[in-house]
């Protein structure tokens, strides 16, 4: 659909170079649209956990505009912790599995969860992955 030259232009923050007498995309315009792409992913994948938390439009489009945002480069910054942080894994799989169960039990059987309950669950179990963590690295560091 879009013509993609194999080289850049002499600027190389160009996102289009005419070759040939044509214009065409960079190599550095497909990166864009891969990013940008990825963001938008990011974005639909968080609606679930937002309507978990709250059924208000305002907050669920402020969310996913910050999830569109900021959620790519949060996510390189957690990625880095996450590999010290051994308990957090489990402890995210649990607050999807509490964000899930949530919302069957208000589809389905019109139960509702308060917010503050359930954000004071979601915080309990984030901090107590890294408390866990924590701990478990300190055990490592004396048997070493």
């Amino acid at each position: 659909m879009i013509p993609v030259s194999n080289t850049y232009d002499a600027d190389k923050t160009a996102f289009f170079t005419t070759q040939n007498g044509k214009t065409e995309a960079t190599p550095l315009f497909l990166v864009l649209i891969v990013i940008e792409f990825s963001d938008v992913i990011f974005a639909v994948d968080s609606v679930p956990a937002i309507f978990g938390i709250s059924d208000d439009p305002y907050v669920v489009w402020c969310a996913c505009m910050c999830a569109i945002m900021c959620l790519r480069s949060l996510y390189t910054l957690i990625v880095q912790y996450i590999a010290d942080l051994e308990y957090m894994n489990k402890a995210i799989g649990l607050v999807l599995f509490f964000i899930a169960i949530k919302l069957i039990l208000d589809l389905v059987f019109h139960f509702k969860i308060s917010i503050v309950i359930s954000l004071s669950f979601v915080a309990g179990i984030l901090f107590s992955g890294v408390i866990l963590s924590l701990l478990y690295a300190s055990d490592d560091d004396d048997e070493e």
